[in-house]
């Protein structure tokens, strides 16, 4: 079973203060809600939500391709406002659809709507994935725990409530809180990313073993998600808050602290749980079992989301290159996993027990195999031929493992080894209280006990020691 040791991710009281929850937790909070789209079909049969989905598929694999040229893209804020402004409208256009009589004009309606929607549904999980590259892994985790939980929260009492109304003006005012949020913010937030510089697209290649894991952890939850009655699916919702809200009170009674590995274990054990379920006959068993799932994925996408923001961040990765080929598989498996929980759906009781057995197989071998302690701390396989790279891009993309040969040779703690990655990547004092969301003398006396230990005394010392390829041409 694969284990992550005694690594803790710590949950600072300042990440309370920070424009990341407001942000996310209404991205979450919108991501919930689209389904309440689904029943604007109006004349023309068509369902929003499957054509947003539709639209993002492709864009998300369009950005992968492109993204170098989309990471300048979507900092410009007449794209961010456009796209923000685009998705508003668009969940316009799919309610008025529902009073066009005319099949044709409705199809066109939806349509369009689908294209802002699904454009937004990209270009926002994009975005939040590349500012989580600025900030530690620690912050990740916890900013995705407590953003789920706020988000999930909202859901649940709009789903419970079945408040199509407020849910719809929730879905049209979202995305242009977002743009006031991101014009807001845009500073802050971008400051950490914009210091990482890209690796060069031609030396990447795709990681496969973690998306090896996350095609069979969606294709699983898929199956089970698709034999899920509609009118009992809102119920599945409550999973995933409270499975939010025990972490974050884990987190809490562990004085804010939480384990990577915890969510690996109760990813595993929720999923198993879901198939064990699955197996049984009627609305409640199934019920509980898409809730179960819904918990499960929800522990896997914090996990997985932190680790790939992780390696992007040690290795200089352009993030929407990682993320958008990300999306692209997510919805795929998604997509495979639905049609093939529909045929099983035709079949009798014991191919589903077989199918059931053989799935919960497959996770345990996939999570044993896929997903292992040294993981979150390298770039997953995504590097290739680093010797042929531009130098200083090649130093960022070995950054990572050097700074941790470097620790265990010297006796660094695991927050010191922190310090010295942001020192490396010749971050400053105000940049290291920021990302580690620690008082400047705090920053200051792990500076110092890493230069007593390293016996260095100055910056450009410990980045000739750290072998930066230019440390000569510019002073710190």
């Amino acid at each position: 079973m694969a284990r992550f040791g005694n690594t803790k991710v710590w949950v600072p009281s300042e990440l309370l203060e920070t424009p990341f929850l407001l942000g996310m937790s209404l991205f979450i909070l919108f991501d919930a809600l689209t389904p309440f789209l689904g029943n604007s079909s109006g004349a023309s049969g068509l369902n929003p939500v499957n054509c947003a989905e539709l639209v993002r598929t492709p864009l998300f694999l369009i950005v992968s391709l492109v993204a170098g040229r989309a990471r300048i893209l979507f900092r410009s804020p007449s794209f961010l406002a456009s796209v923000c402004i685009a998705a508003s409208a668009g969940v316009a256009l799919m309610l008025l659809a529902r009073f066009v009589s005319h099949p044709l004009v409705a199809s066109l309606v939806i349509v369009i709507g689908s294209v802002g929607v699904g454009a937004f549904w990209c270009f926002a999980l994009l975005k939040f994935s590349e500012l989580f590259t600025g900030v530690s892994l620690g912050c990740t985790v916890a900013t995705f725990v407590f953003c789920h939980f706020l988000g999930s929260a909202v859901a649940s009492v709009v789903v419970f409530a079945q408040a199509r109304v407020l849910a719809v003006v929730l879905l049209a005012a979202i995305p242009l809180v977002l743009l006031v949020w991101g014009r807001r913010f845009r500073g802050k937030l971008c400051a950490a990313a914009d210091s990482l510089p890209d690796a060069e697209s031609g030396r990447l290649r795709i990681p496969v073993r973690p998306y090896a894991l996350i095609l069979v952890t969606l294709f699983v939850a898929a199956i089970v998600r698709s034999h899920i009655p509609v009118d009992l699916e809102p119920a599945t919702y409550l999973g995933a808050f409270l499975c939010a809200a025990a972490l974050t009170i884990v987190m809490e009674a562990k004085r804010r602290s939480v384990h990577p590995r915890m969510l690996y274990y109760l990813t595993l054990f929720l999923l198993m749980v879901g198939l064990l379920l699955f197996t049984e006959n009627g609305g409640v068993a199934l019920v509980a079992a898409g809730g179960s799932v819904n918990a499960g994925y929800l522990c896997f996408s914090v996990l997985i989301t932190a680790l790939l923001c992780n390696v992007c961040r040690r290795y200089a990765i352009n993030s929407y290159w990682m993320f958008g080929l990300l999306g692209f598989i997510e919805r795929i498996s998604y997509d495979a996993g639905s049609a093939a929980g529909g045929l099983l759906s035709l079949q009798p009781d014991a191919v589903r027990y077989t199918v059931a057995f053989a799935c919960a197989i497959v996770v345990a071998v996939a999570f044993v195999t896929l997903l292992t302690e040294r993981d979150y701390r390298t770039s997953w396989g995504t590097m290739k031929d680093e010797s042929q790279a531009n130098p200083v891009a090649a130093y960022y993309q070995t950054l990572g493992d050097c700074c941790s040969a470097v620790s265990e040779q010297y006796g660094l703690t695991r927050r010191e080894e922190e310090v010295l990655l942001l020192l490396a990547q010749r971050k400053t004092l105000p940049d290291i209280e920021r990302e580690l969301y620690v008082s400047n003398s705090t920053a200051r006396t792990h500076c110092k006990n890493i230069y007593k230990k390293l016996s260095v005394h100055k910056r450009e010392e410990l980045l000739v020691m750290m072998g930066h390829p230019s440390v000569g041409e510019r002073a710190d």
